[in-house]
């Protein structure tokens, strides 16, 4: 969360993917994932690497209440 409020997208975005690496079974791993994604996508404005770890979010957690939105995000994003 510093990471955000200080506007250090990248370390915000990498304290999110190692969450889910070193916590694949938290209950947070899928939150983390996502919010790994949406920095991607909108604060860092990397869209590769956005619908990388979008798909990755998707493979992972297909049911998440989030998967709608990301699906939507990465074929707006295919789309350009």
């Amino acid at each position: 969360e510093l990471a955000i409020k200080t506007k250090d997208f990248q370390a915000a975005a990498d304290m999110y993917m190692r969450i889910v690496d070193e916590c694949k079974e938290n209950s947070f791993a899928p939150d983390a994932l996502y919010s790994a994604a949406l920095i991607y996508d909108e604060s860092i404005k990397n869209l590769d690497k956005a619908v990388d770890v979008y798909n990755q979010f998707l493979i992972k957690y297909p049911a998440h209440k989030s998967a709608k939105r990301a699906a939507g995000r990465v074929k707006s994003i295919t789309k350009k």
